[in-house]
């Protein structure tokens, strides 16, 4: 409650801030507001291009947001910042496989046998 409420004063503050925007994004999805942390993640990007966890942030509001195929792209990004995230890949592929995109699970998974090849989760995939 406390950083939706901190958050709507600092947008009013300053409505164009990128990092107010990214802020407000957060509480928003926090709040179940998808639709509007997604609006408000958007129009931060070109802040953030390079900023993994934005990415990773970006990619769970569209997934929530039912933007499949947005989401694995938001996710790619992440990954391309730094592929040897485990939670990312993890839910590339769970997505890729919701859709029914076998290329893209099954490269997720090659990737996480390598990235994380103890990890508990992953070796209940192979």
């Amino acid at each position: 409650a406390t950083v939706a409420f901190e958050s709507q004063l600092a947008l009013r503050a300053d409505p164009a801030n990128p990092r107010v925007r990214y802020l407000r994004a957060h509480a928003l999805l926090a709040e179940g507001k998808v639709q509007r942390a997604t609006d408000y993640l958007l129009a931060a990007l070109p802040h953030f291009e390079t900023d993994k966890e934005f990415w990773f942030l970006l990619a769970r509001a569209l997934r929530e947001n039912r933007q499949v195929p947005e989401a694995i792209q938001a996710l790619e990004s992440c990954l391309r910042l730094d592929g040897k995230q485990v939670e990312p890949l993890l839910i590339v592929m769970e997505l890729a496989e919701s859709i029914g995109d076998t290329d893209i699970a099954r490269e997720a998974l090659q990737c996480l046998q390598k990235v994380a090849p103890d990890d508990h989760r992953v070796l209940a995939m192979s």
